[in-house]
C-alpha cells in the first residue's frame, strides 16, 4: 500500500467523512476545518487532492441514498446506487472559471451556471438510481 504525506494547501483539501449511513455529510479537512456540508441547502461538495492522472473516485452516503463520484480533468459523474439525491448546487474544484459548463441527467440537459466553484442548478434536481448526473467543463 502506498502512503501519502499531505502538507500545506493539501491539508485544507483532503476530507475524512464524519458520521455514518443516513447521517448526512460533513467532512473533516486535514487542517481541522469542517467542510463539505450537505444538510438543508441540498448542496454537496467534493474537493479531493488530485491523485494519479488527475482522477479521483469516492463513495458518498447521505440520509436519502448513497453512490459514487468520479472526477477527471474537465468532467465528473455523480451516480446514485441506492435511493436518491436531491441537489440545488454542487461544489467541485473546476479550476479557473470555466468558459463552458454542461450537465446532463438521464440524457437531458440540465440548466446550470457556475458561481465561485459552485455549480448552481436553475431548478433543484433529483438523481435516481441508474441515472447518473454527468458534468463537463472547459477553461
Amino acid at each position: 500500500m502506498q502512503s501519502y504525506v499531505y502538507k500545506n494547501d493539501a491539508l485544507a483539501r483532503i476530507s475524512f467523512p464524519l458520521g455514518g449511513l443516513g447521517t448526512g455529510c460533513i467532512g473533516l479537512a486535514g487542517n481541522g476545518r469542517l467542510i463539505d456540508w450537505e444538510m438543508v441547502k441540498k448542496t454537496v461538495g467534493f474537493h479531493p487532492v488530485r491523485m494519479t492522472g488527475g482522477r479521483f473516485r469516492s463513495f458518498w452516503s447521505l440520509a436519502s441514498g448513497w453512490g459514487t463520484i468520479e472526477l477527471g480533468p474537465g468532467s465528473a459523474v455523480l451516480t446514485v446506487l441506492n435511493g436518491r439525491l436531491e441537489l440545488s448546487s454542487l461544489s467541485l474544484d473546476m479550476g479557473p472559471t470555466p468558459r463552458r459548463l454542461s450537465a446532463t441527467l438521464a440524457g437531458r440537459r440540465v440548466p446550470c451556471r457556475e458561481t465561485e466553484g459552485q455549480m448552481i442548478f436553475t431548478k433543484p434536481i433529483t438523481i435516481r438510481e441508474g441515472l447518473p448526473l454527468r458534468l463537463a467543463w472547459t477553461r
